[in-house]
């Protein structure tokens, strides 16, 4: 995801921060297969980094504990492919169009890193096929399957080489979304992850700000006196939405 500097205006030195952006991951029991999962709201898109063998095929299904009628993501190592698929019982069933975009794509030391994109929701023909991630919010459990083959193309992977597993979603920080008012203030980094920053055009007396979970109770409060930048430690904490204002 591109990193930017965001700049906004505001009278009251009060902005919002929501974050919308769900993550979970998962390292199976097979040969370093692993997949992380990033359903950011805000911008309509989800995140995937699938990471498995170099040499051999390997696979995800979503939203099922069986392959019948399971939209999954197939990672073929011949071509460098990938494709979705929605299973048949015990078979490959058929190949949608493509939805997904591709990010990275990359070997190193034998593991394969592929890194996708696709909208949160399929419109249009067929969209039934394709699972809904927009259906997840904090907390929900999300079934997948997996599996891995024994040569670069999709095939029968073998009776000890697939399983299933379940994942939960947490919030992270992620993208800056922000109201437009009166006074230059600068947040930095964007994406943010364990610290927010905030520096203003001019210094002010009394910056004072809350940190709220996705219920808006308040997880963390503090002020800042005569300073022209607000530092925040976001260690370990799950953010709804950053409130800021100066004390005038």
């Amino acid at each position: 995801m591109k990193k930017t500097l965001v700049t906004f205006f505001m009278i009251f030195i009060l902005g919002h921060v929501y974050c919308q952006v769900l993550n979970s991951s998962f390292n199976t029991n097979l040969n370093e297969q692993s997949v992380e999962i990033k359903i950011d709201k805000s911008v309509g898109k989800v995140f995937f980094t699938f990471i498995g063998p170099s040499d051999a095929y390997f696979a995800f299904g979503f939203g099922n504990s069986a392959m019948a009628n399971t939209y999954a993501i197939i990672l073929n190592t011949n071509t460098d492919e990938f494709s979705e698929r929605l299973l048949g019982n015990h078979n490959s069933g058929e190949q949608l169009s493509n939805k997904l975009t591709k990010i990275e794509n990359r070997v190193n030391q034998g593991i394969r890193t592929v890194k996708l994109s696709r909208n949160i929701t399929i419109i249009g023909a067929a969209s039934e096929s394709f699972f809904d991630f927009s259906t997840l919010n904090k907390g929900s459990v999300l079934e997948i399957i997996y599996s891995q083959g024994s040569s670069k193309e999709l095939n029968f992977h073998g009776s000890e080489s697939f399983g299933f597993a379940q994942l939960v979603f947490s919030n992270v920080v992620s993208n800056l979304q922000v109201e437009q008012k009166a006074y230059d203030v600068f947040v930095y980094p964007n994406p943010i992850t364990n610290e927010f920053k905030m520096r203003f055009g001019k210094p002010q007396s009394l910056i004072t700000y809350e940190i709220l979970d996705l219920e808006y109770e308040k997880i963390l409060s503090g002020k800042v006196e005569s300073s022209n930048e607000l530092v925040i430690d976001l260690k370990n904490i799950s953010i709804s939405h950053l409130n800021v204002s100066n004390n005038l």
